[in-house]
């Protein structure tokens, strides 16, 4: 360390004096360096590096190897980040970088501003360039759908490409994401959505899907019991009519990610002969469905489900206080507004009756309430 005022009255460090330090960390947490990050997403992890350090106070040169484990930013995370860091002018250049969790890896590359000096740290980085680029491949799509609410996984054969431009007040996002063989588990549903096959297309922070395709026809069975399995499929079997068609769901729309953890839905969704099972105890069976998605903080579903009236029945005991609310992982608020129409007849089945209506209902829920029923039956 260069220091010219160290024995004079003045301040005992300036811009101009220099230094060189060559530094190992074990297990640093990283977040003592929130402080200095423009954002609001918190910064975790542990640092094990070897870095050199070196030039004036006012503009430092590092270069370090690193390895973060257990990293986190804001809901990202991953077992173990691994690259090597270059900090120059305020940016900080990603090389070699490697994002790894259990069955999904990614590549990241390029640079974001940072102030690591020692002098001038109020420096506004806000409108500093960002030049991010991120590869990958993924059996289980978390780097995503940790920051979804009502998403429980999505599994698959899955691959994305990501560029990051702009800056931190207004990034600008393109890529593009490949599902194929894709299985999604939704908190409010048993069954599962599967053979996910699509393509999404990240242009300027809007994700296009213009046409996701899959299916409904297998219970989730990680969240049933066994016998409830054997019961159900038993059921289906002896229930099923002989030209029963296999369920098509097709999605199509856009996501808007100009804010990237609270996206903006702009979303259809279309179904034939899908399966529907709700983990609240309220319906089961097979319908045709058209709903749109859409909203942000909160998101609004609309839409209508026609049950096929030999393969849908209602198991509701009509008692919100014997519901088991699932509570959402965060703030985003659901609302629930779908109509049945029942002119062909449907079953309800619970402890107080065992009846066939015919008839028109609404079902409605928000703030992930139990549903609410309305309508106008003939039982």
């Amino acid at each position: 360390l260069s220091c010219k005022n160290l024995f004079s009255d003045n301040k005992l460090l300036e811009a101009k004096d220099s230094l060189e330090f060559n530094i190992s960390s074990d297990s640093f947490k990283l977040e003592k360096l929130n402080n200095y990050i423009p954002i609001n997403n918190n910064l975790g992890g542990f640092l094990n590096s070897n870095a050199k350090i070196k030039g004036t106070l006012e503009d430092l040169d590092i270069f370090m190897n690193t390895e973060v484990l257990d990293f986190k930013f804001d809901n990202l995370n991953a077992d173990k980040i691994k690259g090597n860091f270059i900090y120059n002018n305020s940016q900080l250049y990603l090389k070699g970088f490697n994002f790894i969790n259990q069955n999904e890896m990614y590549t990241v590359s390029g640079s974001f501003p940072i102030n690591l000096n020692f002098t001038n740290i109020d420096k506004n980085l806000s409108e500093l360039p960002l030049d991010i680029l991120i590869t990958g491949k993924s059996n289980n799509f978390n780097i995503l759908t940790s920051n979804i609410d009502n998403i429980e996984y999505l599994d698959g054969d899955i691959s994305v490409q990501l560029s990051i431009g702009g800056n931190y007040n207004q990034p600008v996002r393109n890529g593009q994401l490949i599902i194929r063989n894709g299985i999604l588990s939704l908190l409010d549903l048993n069954n599962t959505i599967n053979d996910i096959n699509g393509i999404g297309i990240l242009s300027n922070n809007k994700l296009v899907i213009e046409q996701l395709s899959a299916n409904t026809d297998i219970s989730n069975n990680n969240k049933e019991s066994f016998f409830n399995n054997v019961k159900n499929n038993l059921i289906n079997i002896f229930n099923r009519k002989d030209d029963i068609e296999s369920s098509i769901l097709n999605l199509y729309g856009s996501i808007d990610l100009k804010s990237f953890f609270k996206p903006d839905y702009s979303i259809i969704l279309k179904g034939k002969n899908i399966l529907i099972e709700d983990t609240k105890g309220n319906f089961t069976g097979r319908g045709n469905a058209d709903f749109t998605i859409t909203g942000k903080d909160t998101i609004i579903i609309n839409g209508q489900f026609e049950p096929d009236p030999n393969n849908f029945k209602i198991i509701s005991e009509f008692n919100s206080q014997d519901i088991n609310i699932i509570k959402p992982k965060n703030k985003t608020i659901f609302k629930y507004n779908l109509d049945l129409p029942l002119q062909n007849g449907i079953k309800v089945e619970n402890s107080l009756m065992d009846l066939y209506m015919d008839g028109y209902l609404n079902l409605s829920s928000f703030n992930n309430e139990p549903f609410k029923y309305s309508g106008e039956l003939n039982i």
